[in-house]
């Protein structure tokens, strides 16, 4: 077999890395960061589902675009062109990051994969030799998230709350929640100023960890 010598020249182009905020519900007028690579004073971004009022250039990896209409930002196609032709295509999704840390081992590297509803209530069985709650704010401010331990029979057993921020999730525990022990005949009951991400996670004796839907509350 014959080789020979030879070069390959990459072109820089433009990409698009993440879009802030990547899942809300926004009104018009609210700000939407693009943040990637190769962007140019004369780049052209195109939302598919809405019109734009105004787009900024910021600097080479970040344009800013208002919006001229609400929009729901997750799955939305975002397309971006730079004059030389190069064009990248995005779809948009918030990327959260973890709020806190759990001193669960398996809990603490959990990173929980939500349904798209976003809830105002909801309610989690529990499960498993151990019970995780996983609350996600994809919306662009805090929420404050009232989380109950409810018995069989409908007694409160013990109730705390919590602030989620924008762009966060969290995972814990629940004995973390509310220290105080919990059992498989109760069930968590979550009610926020916002709307969120709910679920349960089950932690087995052999540390797998297996999804516990939300529920609606009755």
């Amino acid at each position: 077999m014959d080789t020979k010598p030879g070069h390959i020249v990459t072109a820089p182009g433009v990409s698009v890395d993440a879009v802030q905020p990547g899942s809300a519900d926004l009104p018009a007028g609210s700000v939407v960061t693009i943040l990637g690579t190769g962007f140019d004073p004369l780049t052209k971004v195109r939302f598919d589902e809405v019109a734009l009022a105004d787009v900024r250039y910021v600097s080479a990896t970040r344009i800013d675009v208002v919006l001229a209409a609400p929009a729901r930002m997750h799955g939305m196609r975002i397309k971006v062109t730079n004059p030389d032709g190069s064009r990248s295509v995005y779809y948009s999704y918030q990327r959260a990051r973890r709020q806190g840390v759990s001193d669960h081992p398996v809990l603490r590297d959990t990173v929980p994969v939500f349904p798209r509803p976003s809830v105002v209530s909801a309610q989690v069985d529990i499960a498993g030799s151990a019970t995780g709650l996983a609350l996600q704010n994809i919306g662009a401010t805090a929420a404050t998230v009232r989380v109950e331990l409810v018995a069989a029979d409908g007694t409160m057993l013990a109730t705390t709350q919590l602030v989620v921020g924008a762009s966060r999730f969290v995972v814990q525990e629940l004995s973390e929640i509310f220290a105080v022990p919990y059992s498989a005949a109760q069930r968590v009951e979550v009610l926020a100023t916002a709307p969120i991400q709910v679920m349960g996670i089950a932690v087995d004796a052999t540390g797998a960890a297996t999804p516990l839907p939300a529920r609606k509350k009755p």
